[in-house]
């Protein structure tokens, strides 16, 4: 994805830099570490710039940020505002895309708060 690293300085000091694309890490026979949050290119279509310079930078793209918290359904909620808040300040024009969907997994005893963002790289910024 074109944008990660502008994601990651956004999303990674937010939870000590445990901010993966795709998938979280995790060690053999250890669980996680949490709070971490998980970025994801999603749909099927870039949509090509129409007004940008051209490249892949300037395409516009959709990207699910994953935000999971062990135990506690507030921090989760907590955690997501503020990636909101880190995505929609990016150097890139990036918004909302509703809000965000809460799940609980009871395994890992973790609740995971799901929100997608559209980044209009072919946007100028204001």
């Amino acid at each position: 994805m074109i944008h990660d690293a502008l994601i990651f300085a956004a999303l990674g000091p937010l939870v000590g830099d445990r901010c993966w694309p795709v998938m979280i890490p995790q060690e053999p026979g250890k669980p996680p570490v949490w709070p971490a949050i998980r970025y994801t290119p999603v749909g099927g279509t870039i949509t090509p710039d129409a007004c940008g310079g051209g490249t892949a930078f300037t395409d516009d793209q959709r990207v699910q940020v994953d935000c999971i918290v062990e135990g506690d359904y507030k921090a989760c909620g907590a955690l997501c505002e503020l990636a909101r808040a880190a995505m929609e300040a990016l150097t890139v024009p990036t918004v909302a895309d509703g809000p965000p969907i809460y799940e609980y997994d009871a395994e890992t005893k973790t609740f995971r708060a799901i929100q997608d963002f559209t980044i209009y790289g072919s946007s100028p910024v204001v």
